[in-house]
């Protein structure tokens, strides 16, 4: 049987219903690539706590063919809020994002060919993409404007984003409407979901400058719990917004031991551009991005 026939026969097939509201573009989003986005440091509310509550949540009949594939039904789901207060000049936000999925998404992963990364009873997942932890953001921001156009952010989550990568799958417009985990996500932006993360940033313009250290372990088995270790890791990120809508990241992380059956530390180079933009019949989106991994 030739190459082309083989991967013929392995191509997936999956159907899904989704439920959520209108997708946001990052920059309206809190959670999406919250750091990097320190360039709009909100003004304070006037009074009071402001709040957001937004998510989604998708039906998935997900088929995958050949030897390696595998039929289920799941769901793929996001909960996610924020509330915001006037704090020392600034807004102190309080961030968190929550999943089912350790309950609506097989144990053992769900059907995704030529995906790999973390594990299930001790082996390495292989043509399976892991849920998401329960637990997959609980974190504290502080903003502030120290001029027109010079603003401060910091970052502080016992599990939350370590500041590497272009903005995550799960918050990004282009991948939207699309249940599953893009097959570069553990070369991309897994690090959205990272333990002990503390980070700051300082944007000047339409440039932003970020650094961060926290645990460099992958989430364990357990999805009920929350992961947490020694700072033994460290990244930072560049992001520049030319214009409005477009924004072109350069970033690099330094993982220490991150993966529980391979030995050795990692490093994580990252480049990605992306463009977004609310149109009167919708949006128009797009990501290209390229991520590389050392030893």
């Amino acid at each position: 049987m030739t190459t082309t026939r083989l991967l013929l026969r392995r191509l997936a097939l999956a159907g899904a219903i989704s439920v959520c509201g209108l997708p946001l573009l990052a920059a309206e989003d809190p959670h999406a690539g919250h750091v990097h986005d320190a360039a709009a440091a909100p003004e304070p509310p006037a009074g009071g706590w402001t709040h957001m509550v937004h998510g989604y949540a998708f039906l998935v009949v997900n088929e995958q063919g050949g030897p390696s594939g595998d039929r289920d039904f799941e769901s793929v789901n996001h909960l996610m809020v924020s509330f915001g207060h006037a704090l020392w000049g600034g807004e102190v936000s309080l961030l968190g994002t929550f999943s089912l999925e350790p309950v609506t998404v097989p144990p053992e992963g769900s059907p995704l060919l030529f995906q790999r990364g973390e594990t299930y009873q001790g082996v390495l997942l292989i043509d399976r993409q892991h849920a998401h932890d329960m637990f997959m953001e609980l974190a504290v921001a502080w903003d502030r404007a120290l001029s027109k156009s010079v603003s401060f952010r910091a970052y502080v989550a016992p599990v939350g984003e370590a500041p590497v990568g272009p903005t995550a799958y799960t918050h990004r417009l282009s991948a939207s409407a699309i249940p599953s985990a893009p097959l570069s996500h553990h070369n991309l932006d897994s690090t959205h979901l990272t333990a002990d993360v503390i980070s700051a940033g300082f944007t000047f313009g339409m440039v932003t400058i970020e650094a961060g250290v926290f645990h460099g372990s992958e989430p364990g088995e357990n999805r009920f719990d929350i992961d947490g270790g020694p700072l033994d890791s460290y990244s930072g990120r560049v992001t520049v917004k030319p214009v409005d809508g477009l924004s072109l990241q350069v970033s690099a992380a330094r993982r220490e031991q991150p993966e529980a059956l391979e030995e050795g530390n990692q490093t994580r180079q990252t480049i990605s551009l992306m463009y977004e933009k609310q149109r009167p019949d919708g949006a128009l989106a797009a990501t290209i991005a390229w991520g590389f991994m050392l030893a």
